[in-house]
């Protein structure tokens, strides 16, 4: 597998470029913006785990925004060709890729406007930084996360329910929920996200939705996401009955 390497500012595509190949970030954080790069409108910031330039598995087009890199970067790359032949030789190399790409389809989902659904946009961002923890606040909350909580030093932060027989292949979950029959929690459930400086929560799918401030999003809803406010916030994995409560305190960093 092809790695390359791309110092600070540096560019990785620009619009116009060919799609020859998607990237699979295995350090740092890519930023991928839209217009001029001095004055660029950030569209996404992708740190480890994802997959940047992920349309060159499906299609020829060139590519429409612009990708640099935030810090020094290492990057994987996969042709469309060579990645359909990994699924055959390497399954295990292939899967990465397969599960950054099913992760990116999740997040785009959740953050498209449904029918019926009036577009809320995202908090102005504040003029400070902000930091998140995620405390436990039920019992079977408690048995994953320890009494403090867990401050969330990476952005997305996905939850989700852990496989029973260990960790799924498919699986990009920083924080595993163990379940049983009838699962409250779905394998791909909820995320914390930023959008800009602003906090946020989005639900990745889940049958049963997530609840965040007594609200749901996700399952059955419409809306797929929720801003995080100053202070506490409840978000509950699931039914208002769910063992899974947690708070996600948000505090200036």
């Amino acid at each position: 597998m092809p790695t390359l390497s791309f110092q600070p500012d540096e560019v990785i595509f620009r619009p116009g470029d060919a799609s020859q190949c998607a990237y699979l970030i295995e350090s740092g954080q890519v930023e991928v913006f839209a217009g001029d790069p001095a004055h660029p409108e950030r569209i996404a910031m992708l740190g480890k785990g994802e997959i940047l330039g992920e349309g060159a598995l499906i299609e020829e087009r060139p590519r429409s925004l612009s990708a640099r890199a935030v810090g020094t970067v290492t990057l994987s790359s996969v042709s469309r060709d060579r990645f359909v032949k990994l699924m055959f030789d390497d399954p295990v190399e292939g899967l990465r890729f397969l599960r950054a790409f099913f992760e990116r389809l999740r997040t785009i989902n959740s953050r498209t406007v449904r029918p019926g659904e009036v577009y809320a946009p995202p908090l102005a961002a504040s003029s400070q930084a902000t930091r998140v923890t995620l405390v436990p606040l039920t019992t079977m909350a408690k048995q994953v996360l320890p009494p403090e909580g867990r401050a969330i030093d990476r952005y997305p932060f996905r939850v989700g329910r852990e496989p029973s027989l260990g960790k799924s292949r498919l699986s990009m979950n920083d924080l595993g929920l163990p379940d049983i029959e009838p699962f409250n929690v779905s394998r791909e459930h909820f995320a914390i996200d930023r959008d800009g400086d602003s906090p946020m929560v989005y639900d990745r799918g889940s049958f049963l939705g997530t609840i965040v401030n007594g609200v749901q999003i996700g399952g059955r809803r419409t809306a797929g996401s929720a801003p995080l406010r100053a202070g506490d916030n409840e978000i509950i994995a699931g039914p208002q009955d769910s063992p899974y409560g947690f708070s996600a305190v948000v505090e200036s960093a």
